[in-house]
């Protein structure tokens, strides 16, 4: 049987901490894989790097864990049926994992859908460094009474704090960053993004 994360996200850009989220995953939960889904068309975010450089700096990025696959849609929203449809018809019988960061697990229930995500998929939250995990764990508790075939796991805060914002802010002030992966530092320099200059 196939155990099966899928971690999605922006990534604008993708940093240490969302590989590291991934990883701690991969071993945590004993998975085969983790499946990386790239939102191409955000909601609520404007001023985002395409959908291809974004993928190419998650290829980047994983070049070193074969483990994480980055995932195509070729849809404009990651919903969760066209992520349970995928899962099914690739990993059929499978466990699935869905990755997410606490400060996500607060807006869970609005979701569209969000009910179908419970029914098949179980939850495994990386808790942001200032997110406090008592209330981390009260939040699961009230899901779990409703929804008490999904099972919850938490894992630690990654090391790296650094958003993608923040990232972004100090990219744009010729900063290096640690938190980010020197081929994608590279790439954002040699294409000119997030008003940088190569």
């Amino acid at each position: 049987m196939h155990r099966v994360g899928v971690f999605s996200g922006t990534f604008d850009p993708v940093h240490r901490g969302h590989i590291e989220a991934c990883v701690v995953a991969l071993g945590v939960l004993t998975l085969d894989t983790v499946l990386i889904l790239i939102e191409k068309q955000p909601r609520r975010k404007t001023g985002v790097a395409g959908f291809i450089d974004r993928a190419n700096m998650i290829e980047l990025a994983t070049t070193d864990y074969p483990s994480l696959r980055l995932v195509d849609f070729e849809s404009d929203h990651i919903t969760t049926q066209n992520t349970l449809k995928y899962l099914q018809d690739n990993f059929a019988g499978g466990e699935y994992w869905y990755i997410l960061g606490s400060d996500m697990l607060r807006h869970i229930e609005d979701w569209e859908e969000h009910e179908k995500l419970f029914k098949n998929m179980n939850i495994c939250v990386v808790l942001r460094d200032n997110d406090d995990l008592k209330k981390i764990k009260k939040q699961i508790e009230k899901l779990q009474d409703k929804y008490p075939a999904t099972e919850f796991v938490i894992l630690p805060s990654v090391w790296s704090p650094i958003s993608s914002s923040i990232a972004k802010e100090k990219l744009l002030k010729g900063e290096l960053l640690t938190a980010l992966d020197p081929a994608v530092q590279e790439y954002i320099k040699k294409h000119k993004l997030y008003g940088t200059i190569g």
